[in-house]
Formats: C-alpha cells, structure tokens, sequence
C-alpha cells in the first residue's frame, strides 16, 4: 500500500470512529495516526477544551529539560504544543478489564516522574476505553542512531535510564523497553518513555537461588525445526514484550521476572547505538532469539545460565562460538569511524556500561539507579 492510500484509509478510520462515537467531537479532533500496536491505535489529536482545564499536575513534568537550554521562544512553543494536543490512545476491547486498570494505575502512579509520560486523563464509553497523554515531540530512531555524537548518545542513555530509575523504585517493570517506546527530542535532548499495557509490578517473591530446586529440568532446543505433536509440558511463564529485546530470563521462560529485563532491553538499544547495527537482535521466535544471544555471548555461558533456572540448552547448530565476543572488538568492527572520533576514556566507559547491561544472568545486571552513577553518564 503506498503512502496516499494508507493516509486515505487512516482518514476513513478516525471519521469511522468519530462516527460511532459523536460526543468525541465536542472534546478531541483527531490529526493522525501516530501508532498502533496489537491491543491499541494511538491518534494525534487537537484538545479543544484545553482551556477548562488545569494542567499543573502533569505540564511541568513535560517541560524539564535535564541536559540542554532553551531559548524563550523555543520554551513557549513547547509550551504551545503541549497545550494544544494531545496522544489519544484508544484501547481494543479484545484487551483485558484488568490489563487496562493496571495500565491506567501504574501510569496514575508515576505521575511527576522524571522522563516518563503522563497521564492526562481517561475515559470510557461502553467497551471503548481511551488514555489521554501529551503529545510528545520526538525524533524516528531509525532517523537518529547513526547519526548522535557522544554527547547525544549520554543524554539519550541518560534520559532512559532516568525513567526506568523512577520504574525500578516502584518495582514496576515496563516489560517492553524499545526505541518506539521511548520518545527521545534530539534538539531538546531528553526523552520520555512510553506505553505501560505490558508493565507489571515485579513478584514479591525472592528472586530464584541457585540451591533452590523446581523440579525436573527442562529441555531447550536451538534447532531449526520442532515436532508440533510434541505433548511435553510447557513451562508457562511471561513472554511479554518486543522480538529482539527480550532478556534471557524471558526467552528461557523464567517464572520470576525482575526489573531487570527492563535493563537487559535498554542494554540492547544502547547495543544498536554503539554499533550502528538496527535492530541488532531480530530473532523470530525464542530459539532463534537465544541462538543470536549465543552468538554474541558465547554458548557456554548461555548454558551455565540457563542451568541456574533450570534449563537445558541444547542445540545441533555447528558454529555457534562457545566463548563470547568482546563487545569493544564488536562495536570497533560495526562503527570503527563513529567510536575512532571518541576519546580512549569514553570508549570504555560505554563498553564497561554496555557489558553490565547485558549481563546473562540478571542477578548480576547493572540497576538503573547504578547506571545513572556510572561514568559514562557523568557530564554537564
């Protein structure tokens, strides 16, 4: 479908629904799609009773500017923008009661948090549930990756890992960190992440011990075919989230997620970053997943963690290195131009973050609140 026919029909959509639901017009006009995901549309739209109402709670939040300064004129017109429009997200009714009261909860909650996305208000009509949320003025990441210097990429690291610190102190983890959910403004240099229909509140349970035993071990197969009348049991566990950002734990169907996978899923972007290599993981499924896990970090320590949740990792794939790679040697081969114009100290600055993002084992994996002391992030 070309460009002109899917703004044609995206047109038709947004009349449709402003047909089925009138009283939206007294309230919103919508501009444009601006995402959609599988249990919500995102619509950019005008907020014509923007003057009835107090924004206090929620526009000084937006208006932070961590990392860079603003002239009078530029604050003004964020603060235009801000004012003016607003992120309209429609939620499916296919989407679970629960799923959304969680979802309006824990953005309720997170309100005046630093580089996270308010909530404005929400609503419902029948079976139709919407969230409203500033609209927020952000760069394509596949438009900026290559192109940040140094200091772009800290603020951008910066900006992540200052949200996923206000998550983290909540126990609540996002469960799907990916550069569409985080809205980065390479001009203003901050971002603000986005999208908690995934996020949970991390179990309350102590996170799993080596010396604990649960059960038989289960058997993980890299292959490139299965048997679909296998009747073995399957482990049932949390696979939420996005291909290529998954952290091992969830690909291996680990019970008990922790706020860590958020950690293993920014390592990864911070991965596509270094390297200029996005998306650098695009794993179909879970066994191709891991198998490009292994090809990076090595099937021996795979194994080894795997073994800790009792997994078997098993695999009749020849060539999969047993030893990891150095993340320094695999930057340096995909972005030698880019990483040539750092000085020395900053290169393995990022490369000492990188490597504690991605750890295997997630007991080990660095904080949000540790990153942000790291000092690849110390700067004015």
């Amino acid at each position: 479908m070309d460009k002109k026919a899917k703004l044609e029909l995206e047109k038709e959509e947004m009349k449709n629904l402003m047909d089925t639901l009138p009283y939206l017009r007294e309230y919103y006009e919508l501009e444009e799609k601006i995402g959609r995901g599988t249990f919500s549309t995102v619509y950019k739209a005008l907020d014509i009773r923007r003057e009835m109402y107090k924004n206090d709670d929620w526009l000084p939040t937006m208006l932070i500017k961590p990392y860079t300064g603003q002239d009078k004129a530029e604050h003004m017109n964020s603060v235009k923008t801000l004012n003016e429009f607003v992120a309209l997200k429609r939620i499916y009714s296919t989407s679970s009661p629960q799923r959304i009261v969680n979802e309006i909860r824990i953005l309720q909650e997170l309100k005046g948090a630093e580089c996270v996305s308010p909530i404005v208000t929400a609503f419902r009509d029948g079976e139709e549930t919407f969230i409203v949320m500033p609209y927020i003025q952000h760069d394509e990441f596949k438009d900026i990756f290559n192109v940040m210097g140094l200091h772009d990429i800290k603020c951008y690291i910066k900006s992540l890992f200052t949200a996923l610190s206000h998550l983290h102190e909540l126990k609540i983890v996002h469960k799907d960190v990916k550069p569409n959910n985080f809205l980065y403004n390479i001009k203003k240099k901050v971002g603000f992440l986005i999208d908690f229909g995934l996020a949970q509140r991390e179990d309350e349970t102590k996170q799993y011990e080596e010396s604990q035993v649960m059960g038989d071990l289960s058997k993980i197969e890299l292959v490139k075919g299965y048997d679909t009348n296998d009747t073995r049991k399957r482990i049932k566990a949390n696979r939420a989230g996005t291909r290529g950002y998954r952290a091992p734990e969830v690909l291996l169907r680990v019970i008990h997620q922790t706020t860590a996978v958020d950690i293993w899923s920014a390592g990864t972007i911070f991965l596509s970053i270094l390297t200029g290599v996005f998306p650098f993981f695009i794993g179909y499924d879970e066994a191709d997943s891991l198998v490009e896990i292994a090809s990076v970090f090595g099937l021996n320590d795979l194994q080894k963690v795997a073994l800790k949740y009792n997994r078997i990792i098993h695999t009749n794939i020849c060539g999969l290195p047993k030893q990891r790679v150095s993340l320094k040697k695999l930057c340096a081969y995909y972005n030698s131009e880019k990483l040539r114009e750092w000085p020395e100290k900053d290169i393995r600055d990022a490369i000492d973050l990188l490597e504690k993002c991605l750890q295997l084992d997630s007991n080990t994996r660095i904080t949000a609140k540790e990153a942000l002391k790291h000092s690849f992030l110390q700067f004015d």
